[in-house]
């Protein structure tokens, strides 16, 4: 994500880049931010006075689309941990499974979240899935998630 940054023209913060992509849409006037340091206040300070509705270039647009893409890329399950597929029958916490693969791969480190599934509740575990497929009809994502917690098992074997 930082090459996609550093690539461009325009020098913003992270949060700034977020946040001159929100108030670019012209149905959003308002936009609520949590900061922890006067830098982080400043930051917004300048980005609200100039951001306005349409006002990103074609390049700021363009970059915006490299991250979308690149983080896309490194989402193994599109689960918004909505738990609309939640209780399993047997006890799989089928979002927790989610997170953790998709964040193994996102951050490169199976290590760390090999370890985080090792010491969930065995019920939760993804192998304990029976593929009943209740959960996938209840899913807004449309996730296979029979599929997927087959991958999260494999994966962490």
């Amino acid at each position: 994500m930082q090459n996609i940054f550093d690539k461009s023209n325009y020098k913003y913060s992270p949060a700034a880049w977020s946040f001159k992509y929100i108030w670019n849409f012209p149905q959003v006037s308002t936009v609520l931010s949590g900061m922890n340091d006067f830098y982080q206040i400043d930051d917004n300070i300048n980005t609200a006075s100039n951001a306005s509705p349409n006002s990103l270039s074609k390049e700021e647009l363009n970059t915006i689309n490299k991250l979308r893409e690149a983080y896309s890329s490194l989402i193994k399950v599109g689960c918004t941990s909505c738990n609309y597929c939640m209780p399993c029958p047997y006890g799989v916490n089928i979002p927790a499974n989610f997170k953790l693969y998709n964040n193994s791969n996102m951050f490169n480190d199976l290590k760390s979240y090999k370890k985080q599934y090792d010491e969930m509740k065995d019920l939760e575990h993804s192998f304990n899935c029976e593929k009943c497929g209740e959960c996938e009809s209840k899913c807004p994502q449309k996730i296979q998630i029979r599929k997927e917690l087959e991958n999260v098992s494999n994966y962490f074997g």
